[in-house]
């Protein structure tokens, strides 16, 4: 549901809870495992930070030319 609504918040959240997770992965000694989950955490967040960020370019791109062309 976050993705379609608050898509920046969910990426907020999926790159903090695996950079924490990749962090407490590493100080456990080997007794945690999950560090190929905690690293697709982080490339989903990164990842839609970069696409509402093309979006946020997208839109005020086709709101500059509505305004130049006046339509």
């Amino acid at each position: 549901m976050s993705y379609v609504t608050l898509p920046v918040v969910g990426a907020i959240v999926a790159v903090a809870t695996g950079h924490a997770a990749r962090r407490e992965i590493r100080t456990s000694g080997g007794r945690l495992d999950g560090e190929m989950l905690a690293n697709l955490g982080l490339a989903l967040g990164y990842s839609q930070f970069v696409l509402a960020g093309l979006a946020f370019l997208a839109l005020v791109g086709l709101g500059s030319l509505a305004i130049i062309f006046g339509t």
